[in-house]
């Protein structure tokens, strides 16, 4: 049997590496686990590493935190703005984020890396 993920929006089962749900449409362009940190654990807790003006910024960077062994998530990309649906604003920003524990480290890469 192939394995399946859950749509966080309207729960239909999809294969596991659909892009979107073959139901509603929702896009499955984060991992829930990151967006739910456990809160007994304040080093778990998300915190805001960086903010951009748009979602291609906002996913380079996620990339090369992620490419350093850092966890981040953008948890804005959940929202029907970023796809111009009527709801809020295309001009709200879209901020990474990762786990207290990885801020520091977190910036260190993202100096070394906007100096180059």
């Amino acid at each position: 049997m192939n394995p399946e993920k859950e749509c966080p929006a309207c729960e239909l089962m999809n294969v596991e590496d659909a892009d979107t749900c073959r139901h509603c449409g929702t896009a499955f362009f984060f991992e829930l686990e990151c967006l739910t940190p456990r809160l007994d654990d304040p080093a778990d807790e998300l915190v805001e590493v960086a903010s951009f003006s748009n979602i291609t910024e906002a996913s380079h960077i996620k990339n090369l935190l992620e490419a350093h062994g850092i966890r981040a998530c953008m948890p804005e990309d959940m929202t029907p703005q970023l796809f111009g649906v009527g709801f809020g604003s295309l001009s709200e920003a879209v901020t990474v984020r990762v786990a207290a524990r990885d801020f520091v480290l977190a910036q260190q890469i993202l100096r070394d890396n906007t100096n180059e």
